[in-house]
């Protein structure tokens, strides 16, 4: 889910990535640099990539959504979040 989450805030927060980048010592600094990375990451220690390989299903989504919005974590977010931004993240996760 983090790589769907820098995703989602690039556009406001790139200058954090590139400085998360720079400190990972990556080629090219930036978000979608670290995205990648994290991706290899992710592999590298056996984390899953998608939502749907630990048995999310499509039809979950709505639900997750609503929690997810419901949470005051997202309160704190780098830009707001709407409830249909959550459904697009976990949809891209899935």
């Amino acid at each position: 889910m983090l790589r769907h989450g820098i995703a989602f805030n690039a556009d406001v927060s790139e200058e954090r990535m590139v400085d998360i980048a720079k400190a990972l010592d990556l080629k090219k600094p930036g978000s979608e640099s670290l995205i990648h990375y994290l991706g290899l990451l992710n592999e590298e220690i056996h984390l899953p990539l998608r939502l749907s390989s630990q048995g999310v299903k499509e039809d979950s989504i709505r639900k997750l959504s609503e929690l997810a919005f419901q949470d005051v974590c997202h309160q704190c977010n780098p830009k707001p979040v709407t409830e249909k931004d959550f459904d697009r993240i976990y949809r891209a996760a899935l």
